[in-house]
């Protein structure tokens, strides 16, 4: 019987595969080149890639506007929003006292707590202004 864990869930190569990819690259990636660089098929990859998202593995980032959501292992990438540039597509973690006042701002004044997992600033970074 196969072991279980809260990364693998139910071990299987292409899902230890796809992990395994993810934590290598410590980037964001799209599902494209995951599929391109294991050969494994896109809905194994699918599958997989929504298993770790739903289990926060994995985290999920929405594409720019006709392009593709791109993923990120969380393991030790909890707590932190993220920067992402508009023209080379690099994403960054932005973990200053800074955005934690931003954070604690929308608390206080707004009563709304920011989703870490999910907020996303887009701006330009610095090798491409």
């Amino acid at each position: 019987m196969s072991q279980i864990n809260r990364e693998n869930g139910y071990k299987t190569k292409q899902r230890e595969l796809v992990l395994e990819y993810l934590k290598k690259e410590n980037r964001c990636v799209s599902a494209e080149e995951i599929i391109n660089a294991l050969g494994a098929s896109k809905a194994t990859v699918y599958r997989n890639l929504d298993h770790f998202v739903n289990e926060g593995i994995v985290l999920r980032f929405s594409g720019d506007v006709g392009k593709s959501a791109v993923y990120r292992y969380n393991k030790n990438h909890i707590g932190h929003f993220h920067l992402k540039c508009i023209s080379c597509g690099k994403t960054m973690c932005a973990d200053c006292n800074f955005i934690k006042q931003v954070e604690k701002h929308f608390m206080d004044h707004h009563g709304f707590e920011l989703s870490k997992s999910q907020t996303v600033f887009y701006g330009t970074c610095s090798d491409c202004r």
